[in-house]
């Protein structure tokens, strides 16, 4: 997913820096989907299911409840809800 304001920021930099830093080169791609105004996402890899991300029934300001599937890597998980919820903010 890329969105206009997903350009290049200091958060980008630093999720990047991490995830190129961490990852691995042969693993899965990530997809995430979902509707940024409602922050709601699934994140999918290949087309399992690999985590749930929701702000709908949290009523504290930029609390998000995070599902992360047993087998997946927390912080690689968290940075993208990172990512989303910066992605959201520069729209505001």
């Amino acid at each position: 997913m890329t969105l206009p304001s997903w350009n290049d920021t200091p958060t980008k930099k630093v999720i990047l820096d991490f995830m190129t830093s961490t990852g691995d080169k042969n693993s899965p791609d990530m997809d995430v989907q979902g509707n940024i105004l409602d922050h709601e996402y699934e994140i999918k890899e290949g087309r399992h299911k690999v985590a749930q991300v929701s702000k709908k029934w949290f009523r504290v300001r930029d609390t998000y409840g995070v599902e992360i599937a047993p087998d997946q890597e927390d912080v690689v998980i968290l940075a993208i809800t990172v990512a989303l919820d910066n992605m959201a903010h520069a729209r505001k």
